[in-house]
């Protein structure tokens, strides 16, 4: 499925070996899903609580969570990457550039809730989402769109791109919001244009009453950090390195490992030309 960042709040992250300074995984999070069934279940959310009082702007979506292969593959390197997500760093790079408490994060997996997400501790199944998110067109239909819109819908569009009195950075779930303006206006129904994926959907509390600030019941100064998460990232290296070393054992056992090259480990600080030469250098011409 084509990734396409959403308009609003975006943190791109590299994660990085310090040993040998490899990558071990991508990540990016973005403003979070403005309707999520089974999460605003979870944290007995209502409308008020996530868009006037501002709530929403409290939690974020990992909108990738990718280890570089075989890392990934031989070591479980999807499940560290997306442990390193709820690191103490970025919530504290999110506070600094929004403004806002990360107070917790929502992710989603693609193919239901069999996913690299299960069994991590600091990541909740929640269940699955309803596959009522929109298709964004093609971007030869969009870009034209969205340029129109601009043009002919000034107030409209500017109203939908404008943070709400009192915000600090973007607004969140604007690119539904846009789609689903234009879908109106050109008599499209957007039930009809649903991707349909039932997606399985997860979230990390990282305080113990991190829900009642969520429904806007205690104020930030009276949130308690879960001890998991106070621990940081000597947490997450006990609990992913023990995994790690079962995982790798058994492969190597079995004669299961991956060692194959690949073309990208490599390319960041490239240009286009030099990742070319290299990809073909190593898989043929």
């Amino acid at each position: 499925m084509e990734y396409v960042a959403n308009p609003g709040r975006n943190i791109k992250v590299i994660a990085k070996d310090r040993n040998t300074n490899k990558v071990l995984g991508m990540m990016s999070l973005g403003s979070d899903i403005t309707s999520l069934g089974v999460r605003d279940n979870y944290i007995g959310w209502s409308k008020d609580n996530k868009f006037k009082d501002g709530k929403l702007r409290c939690t974020s979506i990992g909108t990738s969570i990718v280890a570089t292969q075989p890392f990934g593959f031989n070591f479980l390197g999807g499940k560290l990457v997306a442990m390193l997500l709820t690191d103490e760093s970025l919530r504290a790079h999110w506070k600094k550039t929004y403004g806002d408490e990360l107070v917790g994060l929502t992710t989603t997996a693609l193919y239901g809730v069999h996913s690299m997400y299960n069994g991590i501790p600091v990541w909740k199944t929640l269940g699955e989402s309803a596959g009522k998110i929109a298709l964004k067109p093609d971007d030869s239909v969009y870009k034209p769109w969205l340029e129109w819109m601009k043009d002919e819908r000034a107030d409209d569009y500017k109203k939908i791109m404008t943070p709400k009195e009192g915000v600090n950075g973007p607004p969140t779930g604007v690119k539904q919001t846009l789609i689903s303006y234009m879908f109106k206006e050109l008599g499209i129904v957007k039930s009809h244009y649903n991707h349909g994926f039932k997606r399985g959907v997860y979230f990390s509390s990282f305080y113990e009453n991190g829900r009642d600030f969520l429904r806007n019941e205690i104020g930030a100064d009276e949130l308690v950090m879960r001890p998991k998460f106070a621990q940081g990232s000597e947490y997450i290296n006990k609990w992913w390195k023990r995994k790690a070393i079962k995982r790798y054992t058994k492969l190597h056992t079995e004669n299961r490992l991956k060692p194959e090259m690949l073309y990208y480990s490599d390319i960041l600080g490239m240009t286009w030309e030099q990742c070319k030469e290299k990809y073909l250098g190593e898989v043929g011409r």
